[in-house]
């Protein structure tokens, strides 16, 4: 990807968040949150039990589409297990080939026994009132919304486990370049929409119960002083698409050492602008701490920053040494 598409989509996201944010708190839908986090379970839990009531046969029909529903990862985990008991083998692995089950099916075995329970949850609540016997009565309901983000959300973890260990071991060295350069952009755009969505989100909050003018600005420059090292940890992330990006067009050239420095450097002002916020932002809630009502002491140790910026220092000396030796090599030849 173009660097310059790159910073486009990365500024639309993070304006396309941050009003969304905003547009939420101001016509106080942030509960719509929670509500989109379980809908689709819910709709399967729907239909689920509408045929269930339906009729005798709804009942049978739902009963199937329940099971088939919760064990369709599992079944999908287990498919090579099945297709070699039945003598058909894959292009690529030799006939007879024993399969192991790896990490990943193991998730998906684990997400199916799940899926058995909290989509039963989902069709019967009344289940989670004998889990939660602290919890009865209008209270229960109150609190409904939020056990169901909490259920969906375990799903939601598994599955994104899943993803990311299936994306980890499908990286092939004939398409490092490619997959790297993707696994950068994707991370980048999901960290900037979270940042950009929970950061106005929580400083609209905050501000809204404060009674001091003094209050609501110390709040702004902790989200301020919060914003500097995210902006800092984006141009890390620009600076590895870029090298990456060079780095597929020629691996000796002298951009790519150029840009290997320009991340070394740019993760080493990170971890300076990281710590110098952090500290700034815990001696203002320390001043100030009867006026914003609420503090978050924090020691914030960058050592994402760090690691990379020494990783950027490396591969800058190396590509330096390397274009040497090939360039040494050109002139030989």
């Amino acid at each position: 990807m173009e660097i310059k598409r790159f910073n486009i989509i990365v500024c639309f996201l993070a304006f396309i968040s941050a009003i969304l944010a905003i547009v939420m708190y101001f016509l106080e839908k942030i509960s719509v949150i929670y509500y989109a986090a379980y809908m689709p379970v819910e709709a399967v839990a729907y239909l689920l039990r509408w045929l269930s009531f339906s009729s005798e046969a709804g009942n049978i029909a739902a009963w199937i589409l329940y099971t088939v529903i919760c064990l369709s990862p599992a079944a999908f985990a287990l498919r090579k297990k099945f297709l070699k008991r039945w003598n058909i083998s894959f292009h690529q692995e030799q006939k007879g080939e024993d399969s192991p089950i790896q990490l990943t099916d193991v998730i998906l075995i684990a997400l199916s026994v799940y899926l058995l329970f909290m989509v039963y949850c989902f069709i019967n609540p009344g289940t989670l009132s004998k889990l939660m016997t602290q919890i009865q009565g209008p209270d229960l309901i109150d609190v409904l919304p939020v056990l169901k983000s909490i259920l969906a959300a375990v799903a939601y973890s598994l599955i994104i486990g899943f993803a990311v260990l299936k994306v980890a071991g499908g990286i092939e060295n004939k398409n490092i370049w490619k997959q790297s350069e993707r696994i950068i952009i994707i991370c980048t755009m999901v960290y900037v929409v979270m940042f950009c969505f929970t950061v106005p989100l929580n400083l609209m909050q905050k501000s809204g119960n404060l009674p001091s003018d003094l209050g609501i600005t110390i709040i702004f420059i902790k989200a301020i002083l919060k914003l500097l090292p995210a902006l800092c940890f984006v141009g890390i992330m620009q600076s590895g698409v870029m090298l990456i990006h060079c780095l597929k067009e020629n691996k000796y050239g002298q951009e790519a050492v150029k840009i290997a420095g320009l991340l070394a450097e740019r993760s080493r002002k990170t971890v300076i602008v990281s710590v110098t916020c952090n500290i700034i932002q815990n001696v203002i809630q320390l001043i100030f701490w009867g006026d914003i009502l609420h503090a978050d002491i924090l020691v914030d140790i960058p050592f994402l920053p760090l690691i990379l910026a020494f990783a950027g220092l490396l591969i800058a000396e190396y590509l330096k040494e390397s274009t040497l030796i090939y360039d040494d090599n050109q002139m030989i030849i």
